[in-house]
C-alpha cells in the first residue's frame, strides 16, 4: 500500500506524540520550565503564546510558565541568567542578545528573505556568537511593526539536553508556528 506524503507525516507526528505521552523518565514526565519575557510586546506576548501551545500540544505534560519582564531577571540580565540555569528558558528580542548579529543587506529590508536567512545561516551565525555558553538558540517569532524584529527562545542548555526527541520536537514545532502566525499576514515588497 502506497502512503502519501501527508499521510507518512501524520503518522510520524502521532508517532512523536504517542512517544512524549508516554514518559520515559522522571524528569521526562512532567517539563515545568520558567520561561522570563523580557517585554510587554512582541517577546513577552511570545512567552505567553508559547506557554499557551506547549500545554495544548502536550495535554499539558509539559508546562513553561511565562513570567513579565523583570520577575525573574532584569531583561538585560536574562541572557546571563539562562546561561547559568537560574532561568529555564527566555524568549529575547534580538536587539537583546549580548552581541551584535550583522545581517546581509541582501536580505535586510525584506522580511520574507530576511527570514528565510534567519532560517538557514543566520541561525547558525547567531549561534556560534553566543560562544560556548550553556544555551540552546531558536528562532521563535518577531516583534510586530516597521522592523519585524525576530525574537529567540534561549534556553539553558543542560536542561535542554535531559529533554526527550518529541519534547524538543514540540519546543520547536510551537516556535515555528507562532513565527509563522506572525509572517501570515506580512506579502514581499514590491520596488
Amino acid at each position: 500500500m502506497k502512503r502519501t506524503l501527508h499521510q507518512t507525516a501524520l503518522l510520524v507526528g502521532l508517532f512523536m506524540m504517542a512517544a512524549f505521552v508516554a514518559p520515559s523518565s522522571a524528569y521526562a514526565d512532567r517539563v515545568r520550565w520558567t520561561v522570563q519575557a523580557v517585554s510587554a510586546y512582541g517577546a513577552g506576548s511570545i512567552a505567553w503564546d508559547l506557554e499557551a501551545r506547549v500545554a495544548t500540544m502536550t495535554y499539558g505534560e509539559m508546562r513553561l510558565k511565562a513570567f513579565a519582564a523583570g520577575e525573574l531577571a532584569k531583561p538585560e540580565d536574562t541572557f546571563r541568567a539562562v546561561s547559568i540555569g537560574a532561568v529555564a528558558a527566555a524568549v529575547l528580542p534580538l536587539g537583546l542578545l549580548p552581541f551584535e548579529v550583522v545581517v546581509p543587506p541582501d536580505v535586510a529590508d525584506d522580511p520574507i528573505d530576511f527570514f528565510q536567512w534567519l532560517a538557514g545561516e543566520g541561525l547558525d551565525r547567531i549561534r556560534s556568537l553566543a560562544g560556548p555558553k550553556d544555551i540552546h538558540i531558536m528562532t521563535c517569532g518577531f516583534k510586530p511593526g516597521v522592523d519585524l524584529t525576530p525574537s529567540f527562545l534561549l534556553v539553558h542548555l543542560p536542561k535542554y539536553r535531559l529533554l526527550e526527541q518529541a519534547q524538543v520536537a514540540v519546543l520547536e514545532a510551537a516556535c515555528d508556528a507562532i513565527t509563522l502566525d506572525r509572517l501570515g499576514g506580512i506579502g514581499r515588497r514590491s520596488d
